[in-house]
């Protein structure tokens, strides 16, 4: 019957496609750029309205192709927000409501093992799948103040992925099963208010955030996470921004053997404190953009536990790695590049460090352990062609095993505690606040795309990740080397098609293929297993 309905679905969803405006908004601007041989100048989001009008005010559309002549006129069009409900003295108010219907299927094509769903990690995981309902709601005060939130109705992380129910691995669906509702009680996931200037902007609030120029992700700070909880500066200028946040987490000890009673503060038997407390995250970052073809950014993060608030947690200007506190605290730096040598394409890469360390410190009893690096470089470009833009790119990622999660806690881990209704017990899920392979890993990543203004877009793209067996649960000893790939390495292989498309204003549908090839799956030696995956949805908004 669950396959019945997914057919039901694929079929409605077939003719039309859509698309994410907010990330497809940012990739129409990006090409306006390239069009004119400049780089996109400053890749911290999200972008505020105010920002992005500015952006897309730089751009001469008298020099752009046909085609990115079309592109702009929309871009700007859908800047110029209609509210439902204002007042003379300076209120706006708007709502809506979206429902989506959504089927999503997964066929184990081949294997040489005892396969079970319950092992199985979805491509179209949580993160790609849509609510049933979404409810936003947001007012804008005096051209000031702007506040948002969204209700949804979205099934929890269990219903994707869980390791004890084989029933919640095997849903085809995001509509509810109203005899034992699995949705996830957790939201809002984004809920905002933004004091806003021509040149700057405060946020208070949740929503997500990506620092950097990477298709897959970023060293970081990226979006791969659910949300974040955040108090966000930004300024920005024609060649300087400068963004500075501060993010709360949850409690949290990636071990649970420690051994006999300790006082707050002191370490267990594993050298993980026994008391983790407060923890949060906190960054900066600097860009710079010289000649309209180079850009350069600087980011410097550390994840530290302690005190819920300390004055010093205020000098965003800081280098958070003089504070000398490794008891209790991680930093990581990243030195970002983007170059524009010609139109219509750019390289670029990252480069973090989370510890340099000398020949005498690696091989003495001294420093902080070995040198643990990450990297990323690729190319990207975008072409207009016809009514649109043809595009692709090509990415590169290594991550070192001991990267994210070096010394004590915190480690650079977003980790939420949840009360899941599918297994009626606390789950914590874990994710990278950098990239999402997490350590230990390399990515290559190729893709090619053809994106048809608001009627279609349409995307090929192939992924390789070789990956360790290094986890946030690994222990840190700074004394033992680990070099990559650690232990038995996985390697999957996607092949990915997504079509999507909105044609009309309150229409939208998409779909996703995927066929995915695992050797050494969970790095078990010789198992292999192939995969399929399909997903659908249509979109009403009202």
């Amino acid at each position: 019957m669950k396959f019945q309905i997914f057919i039901l679905f694929i079929i409605v969803s077939f003719p039309v496609f859509t698309q994410n405006f907010y990330y497809d908004d940012i990739s129409s601007l990006e090409y306006q750029y390239l069009e004119q041989g400049m780089g996109l100048p400053f890749k911290s989001f999200p972008y505020t309205a105010n920002e992005f009008q500015s952006y897309l005010d730089r751009i001469d559309p008298a020099s752009l192709s046909k085609t990115g002549k079309i592109f702009n006129d929309l871009t700007g069009e859908r800047l110029k927000k209609d509210y439902i409900y204002s007042e003379p003295e300076g209120f706006k108010f708007d709502t809506g409501i979206d429902v989506i219907l959504e089927g999503f299927y997964h066929k184990n094509l081949t294997n040489n093992f005892d396969f079970s769903v319950q092992d199985y990690i979805w491509q179209y995981g949580f993160e790609e799948r849509h609510p049933l309902f979404e409810i936003p709601l947001e007012a804008d005060i005096l051209d000031i103040l702007y506040v948002k939130t969204v209700i949804s109705a979205k099934e929890e992380h269990m219903t994707v992925n869980s390791p004890t129910e084989a029933t919640a691995s095997e849903n085809n669906s995001n509509v509810f099963d109203f005899d034992s509702p699995a949705v996830d009680i957790h939201v809002p996931y984004e809920a905002i208010a933004s004091l806003e200037g021509e040149h700057w902007t405060i946020q208070l609030g949740r929503d997500n955030l990506s620092w950097g120029n990477g298709q897959t992700g970023n060293l970081v700070l990226s979006d791969y996470s659910d949300f974040y909880d955040y108090l966000m500066v930004n300024t920005w200028w024609h060649n300087f921004k400068f963004s500075t946040v501060y993010i709360v987490m949850d409690e949290y000890s990636p071990r649970d053997d420690r051994e006999g009673d300790y006082e707050d503060g002191v370490t267990g038997s594993d050298g993980i404190p026994d008391n983790i407390g407060y923890q949060a995250f906190i960054g900066h970052r600097f860009d710079l953009r010289f000649f309209k073809r180079l850009n350069f950014a600087f980011v410097e993060a550390v994840t530290y536990m302690g005190e819920p608030f300390l004055i010093h947690d205020l000098n965003s200007l800081m280098a958070y790695h003089n504070w000398t506190i490794p008891e209790k605290a991680n930093s990581l730096m990243c030195f970002e590049l983007e170059y524009i040598p010609w139109k219509y394409f750019y390289l670029y890469g990252q480069l973090a460090m989370d510890e340099a360390a000398t020949k005498y410190e690696e091989e003495g009893d001294g420093g902080g352990g070995q040198s643990t690096w990450a990297w990323l470089a690729g190319l990207k470009g975008a072409y207009p062609l016809g009514p649109g833009y043809i595009h692709g790119d090509f990415e590169f990622v290594h991550t070192d095993p001991y990267l994210y999660h070096r010394r004590r806690p915190p480690y650079f881990y977003n980790v939420r505690k949840i009360w899941s209704v599918v297994t009626d017990s606390e789950e914590y899920i874990i994710k990278p606040i950098g990239h999402e392979t997490g350590p230990d890993a390399e990515l290559w990543h190729v893709e090619v795309g053809y994106d048809w203004s608001d009627l279609l877009r349409a995307n090929l793209s192939y992924d390789y990740l070789v990956q360790g067996e290094t986890t946030i649960d690994t222990y840190y000893d700074r004394l033992v080397r680990l070099e990559y790939p650690v232990g038995i390495v996985e390697t999957v292989s996607v092949i990915h098609l997504g079509l999507e498309s909105h044609l009309f204003k309150f229409f939208s549908a998409g779909l996703d293929f995927y066929y995915i090839h695992t050797s050494n799956f969970s790095h078990v030696e010789g198992q292999t297993s192939e995969d399929l995956e399909i997903a659908g949805f249509i979109k009403f908004s009202l």
